[in-house]
């Protein structure tokens, strides 16, 4: 009996440094380069395209066809003496279950030794937990993986404030469909909590939620919010024979 396996797909876990050319509106090819260095992954951009490199244009609001630009890089860590940058990591899977929170687990035990202050984040969640926010001295309610992940790792340098920025609980859908909750509003709260969790942070490892389709009817799946800060992506699916990943 064959039992399953799982996969990962990432771009950001290279062995060796490589290079792409990557062509301008003008047609003129430019250079970027993914390096590895001291077993961390950063990303320099050329210097001529740093800025416009690290901006994408969202056209998902409505029809009003409205472009909207986004500086990736202030959810970057830049390395101050060599230029480069560090982009957040975003593990998401092909469907529930997979695996995504024991690779985020493996992979926070791996970062931690590589980095000093290694941030957490789960974007959108769905199971919450009521927890103490030492920042606003209340209790507020964040995803159970991000419970786990801070306690088990000690990540005392950043709060519960920002590390669950979207709860979808149950009723949260028909909230958004009336117009009680916004898109602009979700988008601004995970923003935000990034900016946070990165500012106090050396590097930053988000998990997704759910399946890829899960966050779509309110317009935060893991797909938007990993385009939206600029992330690399690790993507867990589970193996097997006959399925259309095969």
């Amino acid at each position: 009996m064959m039992t399953n396996r799982m996969h990962m797909m990432t771009r950001p876990f290279l062995s060796t440094r490589t290079s792409a050319l990557q062509r301008s509106s003008s047609g003129s090819a430019t250079r970027s380069f993914y390096h590895v260095v001291d077993d961390r992954v950063s990303v320099r951009p050329s210097s001529s395209n740093a800025t416009s490199s690290a901006k994408t244009k969202d056209n998902s609001k409505g029809n009003n066809n409205n472009q909207v630009n986004y500086d990736q890089t202030k959810f970057w860590k830049r390395n101050k003496d060599t230029g480069r940058y560090q982009r957040p990591i975003f593990v998401a899977a092909t469907k529930q279950h997979v695996g995504k929170t024991t690779v985020s687990l493996a992979l926070m035990s791996g970062l931690q030794k590589r980095f000093d202050k290694v941030g957490f984040i789960k974007p959108v969640g769905q199971q919450h937990v009521d927890v103490t926010s030492d920042n606003l001295n209340q209790n507020i309610r964040v995803d159970k993986d991000v419970c786990l992940v801070r306690e088990r790792f000690h990540l005392n340098h950043i709060d519960y404030e920002h590390m669950s920025p979207v709860i979808i609980p149950r009723g949260y859908t028909k909230k958004f469909i009336d117009g009680d909750i916004s898109e602009e509003q979700q988008v601004q709260d995970v923003e935000h909590a990034f900016e946070n969790i990165s500012k106090h942070s050396d590097v930053v490892l988000a998990e997704g939620t759910g399946h890829c389709a899960v966050g779509s009817i309110v317009n935060v799946n893991n797909a938007k919010v990993a385009s939206l800060v600029g992330a690399d992506m690790v993507l867990v699916a589970n193996g097997g024979l006959g399925t259309y990943l095969q």
